[in-house]
Formats: C-alpha cells, sequence, structure tokens
C-alpha cells in the first residue's frame, strides 16, 4: 500500500510539470502541421489526380461492357445460358 501511495504522490508532483510540457508539445505540432500544410495540400491533390487519372485509363478493362476481349467473353456468356 505505501507502494502505491508513493506512486500516486509521485504522479501528482509531476502533473503541473507534465500540463506545461504537454501544452508545449501540442502548441509545436499545431505549428509544424500548418507551416507544412501547403505542402501537404499540394501532394494531396496531386496523389487524387494520379489516382483518378489511373482509374480513367483502367476502367475500360474493369468494365463489362469495354474493351474487345470483354465483347467476347459476353458473347461466350450469352451462349452458356442458351441466348445465342
Amino acid at each position: 500500500m505505501k507502494i502505491l501511495t508513493a506512486l500516486l504522490d509521485g504522479i501528482i508532483a509531476v502533473l503541473p510539470q507534465l500540463d506545461h510540457t504537454a501544452t508545449t508539445l501540442i502548441t509545436s505540432l499545431v505549428q509544424a502541421i500548418i507551416m507544412a500544410l501547403p505542402s501537404l495540400l499540394s501532394a494531396s491533390v496531386q496523389v487524387v489526380t494520379t489516382l483518378v487519372s489511373g482509374i480513367g485509363q483502367a476502367l475500360p478493362t474493369l468494365s463489362p461492357r469495354g474493351g474487345a476481349n470483354d465483347r467476347h467473353t459476353g458473347a461466350v456468356m450469352s451462349q452458356e445460358i442458351g441466348m445465342a
């Protein structure tokens, strides 16, 4: 019980210093994010643009109605279910 009491007393004694340190840490972190915001936004736009471009290029192969191979597949599928 004495160990627990001593531990709690130690934590209570350090709390004001931890509060100041945490405040300083959070303030520094927010300032760093604000300073990096233009770069982060630019990189985000680049990522989204590249992603949309890649999806646009891959769309014909992903769509069941796109591309020459898909027409053949569609014909084979219709024969398999007795439509052709």
